[in-house]
């Protein structure tokens, strides 16, 4: 049975100044491969779960997080996970000896769950508990105002959330907090990824993998939507400017980049897509329906103009990468 994984890239063109999109926000799920990327480069042992993609979105459990912040611990101190000293296991439902280092460093107490998803406010004791084996110092301000459930919040994880809150580890959303709220293995990805580029434990790589398309880290392509299910889905976006040379060629270079990793024995191949996206971006706004189909190693890349239909200046083409695997 065959399946297919796609992967999809939209190009923008716009007749505006690029200046006017300096301060878009990355989206959630390209920070978390900006995360993973960094962290597997900086080889933090934990790559079971940073480089399965289909779980990222699961809801994280006791002896997951054990795993992420050993690793984090180890890479912070320059040591392996094995060094870290185990004392004893008091717990029936944990035999991975991640919850016993985790447990031996003080980040966990004797109740904890192995086994059960954690919360959000479980999540920021045991980030609070970490910071202090790290000897950072917990200055708190307790002000957690702004949130309309803040009552929910358990007594003996006020303080810790309210910290994690004020250093923008754990977020609220729309006026709440969501103490009880099951957290992500993706979310605790980011904070750690956060923790350990503040407090400079991390080199920085200057790639970002993406669903194995690997892009230059200053690149003018940006990612802003995926899934990993059945099939996988990445959608990115740039600004080709009109008229504009030198931001023609940034985005020539990038996908120049991209499609070298990918594609390393399909050089011209590679030249007639990258030709075709910029000659795609660069029609004028009445070439309503463009479609091209190139076939390149294990895939099938099909491109597509569009037209906004609010203002016919926003115009770009749409890239599928379609990967058949039996």
């Amino acid at each position: 049975m065959k399946k297919l994984i796609s992967i999809c890239i939209v190009i923008i063109i716009l007749s505006i100044n690029l200046s006017a999109y300096a301060n878009h926000n990355s989206p959630y799920y390209f920070e978390v491969d900006k995360a993973v990327t960094s962290l597997i480069y900086n080889d933090v042992e934990a790559l079971d779960l940073l480089a399965n993609e289909k779980i990222r979105n699961d809801n994280i459990t006791g002896e997951q997080f054990a795993e992420l912040i050993v690793a984090l611990y180890a890479k912070s101190q320059n040591i392996k996970k094995v060094d870290i000293v185990v004392t004893d296991n008091p717990f029936n439902d944990a035999e991975n000896l991640d919850v016993q280092r985790a447990y031996a460093l003080g980040v966990i107490g004797d109740d904890f769950k192995a086994k059960m998803f954690i919360s959000r406010e479980e999540l920021a004791v045991m980030i609070v508990n970490f910071l202090k084996l790290e000897n950072v110092n917990i200055t708190l301000n307790n002000d957690l105002s702004l949130y309309s459930d803040k009552d929910d919040i358990s007594a003996w994880a006020f303080d810790a959330l309210a910290y994690c809150n004020q250093e923008q580890y754990i977020k609220g959303s729309r006026q709440e907090i969501m103490p009880k709220q099951k957290t992500r293995i993706s979310e605790v990805i980011r904070i750690i990824y956060r923790i350990a580029t503040r407090y400079k434990w991390l080199e920085a790589p200057n790639y970002i993998n993406t669903a194995g398309f690997y892009l230059p880290i200053n690149t003018t392509i940006k990612v802003y939507g995926t899934s990993f299910n059945e099939d996988t889905s990445i959608k990115m976006t740039s600004f080709l400017i009109e008229n504009d040379k030198q931001n023609k060629e940034k985005l020539i270079g990038d996908l120049n980049y991209m499609m070298e990793i990918k594609f390393p024995n399909s050089e011209e191949t590679r030249q007639i897509i990258i030709d075709d996206i910029i000659h795609i971006c660069e029609l004028p706004y009445y070439y309503y329906s463009v479609y091209d189909e190139i076939e390149i190693e294990n895939y099938i890349v099909e491109l597509e103009n569009w037209i906004s239909a609010d203002d016919d200046s926003k115009r770009g083409v749409s890239i599928h990468f379609k990967n058949v695997i039996k």
